[in-house]
């Protein structure tokens, strides 16, 4: 049976499906249009360099090799943009293990079994040198101590919640703050 929990947060969808849950996260988002934009650019400037120094005969062994990271930079940044209009996080968690998968387009994705899970939290990342672009994430801590990212660069700490408190909630996980769990010493 698939029940849609049909939350309250934009780009965010639950699913329980028999024996797991599975919660979805959209990667589109104004940083994706404004990426996109610069990996245009970026890669519009590297085609019309090419051309003229093909056409002009002037291709040398320094200007490949000074352009060659320029260009893995730029089908970085393209894949990247891509990615973020299609992609979407899908968060599986059963009783084994909570699977984090990226998918149509393929990007690292993590496991961490639930028998090393003592507690998640939700942390902020500052972006920006002055500290106002920030993304927030889920992250886990294990009974040996290990903080572990589960899933990050999400734009709203909304997002981060309702995922942290979904998952909470499917395995009966009381919620600690991160500090609490932090400074109780472990057997």
């Amino acid at each position: 049976m698939v029940t849609d929990a049909s939350p309250a947060i934009p780009d965010v969808s639950e699913f329980y499906r028999g024996p797991h849950i599975e919660i979805t996260h959209r990667w589109f988002g104004c940083h994706v249009v404004s990426y996109t934009l610069s990996a245009i650019f970026w890669n519009t400037v590297l085609v019309i360099l090419y051309i003229s120094a093909i056409r002009d005969g002037d291709i040398k062994d320094w200007f490949i090799l000074f352009s060659l990271g320029h260009i893995i930079a730029g089908v970085c940044m393209a894949y990247y943009a891509i990615a973020g209009w299609f992609n979407q996080t899908c968060i599986f968690v059963d009783s084994i293990q909570i699977a984090v998968r990226h998918k149509p387009f393929p990007w690292a994705g993590r496991e961490i079994d639930v028998s090393e899970v003592k507690q998640l939290y939700t942390k902020r990342a500052s972006h920006s040198k002055n500290g106002s672009d920030y993304t927030y994430g889920v992250h886990v801590i294990t009974h040996s101590g290990k903080d572990k990212k589960l899933v990050e660069g999400l734009e709203s700490n909304k997002h981060a919640v309702f995922i942290r408190q979904e998952i909470e909630k499917y395995l009966n996980i009381v919620d600690v703050s991160a500090a609490e769990s932090r400074s109780v010493p472990t057997p």
